[in-house]
């Protein structure tokens, strides 16, 4: 697991080729990217597709609702930049039920899963599956004691339900068997978001 992390921690040049062009495989292997990756959905004629995957084992990775440093700016961006200014966060959607996983923990699951990738299989990993109302509560109670901020929560009434009201991962990690630090993940956004918020 190890080589391939780091084989993948290194890789500038990835090389997509069309999963449907054999011809270009060797090719592909020659041309000194440091990643190839078949592709098999986008770069495949829809006609194509299971022609392209036949004989070809594949696996199945399927992501939540990812937070932590360096994430796309969405709902922990917002409570933190909220506290950082000193007002208190609103949580307009706290009835929604959403599988919110630390970004350190889907990233050591994923490398896993590549490394002892067997073919045909399939994970959904999970994280704090519960409300976003609890998961707000959760992360302001993570929050507080490392920024010593009041991190403080309105939770508003919740009427509208434009997306499924449940959405969530059933496969639960054991974080031992990757050696993955829950404490230290907490420790490493807190510091990433001073960086980001705090004033200098």
């Amino acid at each position: 697991m190890d080589d391939v992390d780091d084989r993948l921690g290194r890789a500038v040049v990835f090389l997509f080729v069309p999963g449907d062009r054999p011809e270009r495989f060797e090719k592909a292997l020659n041309a000194g990217a440091d990643a190839i990756i078949l592709d098999l959905e986008d770069g495949v004629a829809a006609d194509r597709k299971e022609a392209a995957r036949a004989g070809i084992p594949l696996g199945k990775f399927v992501i939540p609702n990812p937070f932590g440093p360096y994430e796309d700016p969405r709902f922990t961006s917002y409570l933190m930049k909220t506290w950082f200014a000193g007002r208190s966060a609103a949580v307009n959607t706290p009835a929604y039920v959403r599988d919110n996983i630390h970004v350190s923990l889907l990233s050591s699951v994923y490398t896993k899963f590549a490394a002892e990738f067997a073919g045909n299989t399939s994970i959904h990993p999970s994280g704090y599956p519960e409300s976003q109302g609890a998961f707000a509560m959760r992360f302001a109670h993570e929050m507080r004691p490392r920024l010593n901020m009041r991190c403080e929560l309105e939770l508003k009434q919740q009427v509208a339900f434009a997306e499924p009201r449940v959405r969530i991962n059933t496969d639960v990690i054991d974080s031992g068997t990757i050696g993955w630090d829950e404490a230290r993940a907490w420790d490493e956004l807190a510091d990433y978001y001073k960086t980001l918020f705090a004033p200098k």
